[in-house]
């Protein structure tokens, strides 16, 4: 019994520990646009689930990758995403241009691109954790350990710079997790 138990709590905790870690160091990296040339800063590239798509594609081919990272990054691109999806004003930096061009999505276009990427991404980070047999972790924890790091974030990097309003990107994630794990197990598989 309390092998067994061990057997449970130690990857539980690995796991948290792994999240966490990933969450505080990548949750800023569709930002990275600012810092690469030819790009615009939110740029459709980096904000979007494409940055977690090739990490998906080609670090998993690693076996120090594991999957439970892949996951937390597809989870820190929604969060980061689903406050992007709240400034003050949709003009300017808020709006999401193309690569290289610079062109931008006006703004209904923009909220809509961003919005779907956090649910792509959502969705995603919960079809890696959930597929077939090999559960990382359980729905209860992946559910949790979202909307802690969604008020992590808020707290840390929207509050402090004066947008308020992205106390919404908690309901956002929350309201898409509740709805993938009630209603996606048919699309999980």
């Amino acid at each position: 019994m309390g092998n067994s138990l061990k057997e449970k709590i130690i990857p539980l905790t690995k796991n948290t520990l792994v999240f966490f870690a990933i969450f505080i160091f990548l949750t800023w990296l569709p930002d990275i646009d600012s810092i690469i040339p030819l790009l615009y800063h939110r740029d459709m590239l980096t904000h979007s689930a494409i940055i977690p798509f090739l990490a998906l594609l080609y670090l998993t081919r690693f076996k120090y990758i594991s999957p439970i990272m892949i996951a937390a990054l597809f989870l820190c691109f929604a969060i980061h995403l689903s406050a992007d999806m709240f400034p003050k004003g949709w003009r300017g930096f808020a709006l999401l241009h193309f690569p290289v061009f610079g062109f931008a999505l006006p703004g209904m276009l923009s909220f809509l691109w961003l919005l779907a990427n956090v649910v792509i991404c959502i969705f995603f980070a919960h079809k890696i954790l959930f597929k077939g047999d090999s559960i990382l972790v359980s729905k209860r924890f992946f559910f949790i350990i979202s909307i802690v790091l969604s008020i992590l974030y808020f707290l840390f990097n929207e509050l402090p710079s004066g947008n308020g309003q992205t106390i919404y990107l908690i309901l956002i994630i929350g309201l898409t997790l509740f709805g993938i794990n009630r209603y996606g197990e048919n699309y999980m598989k």
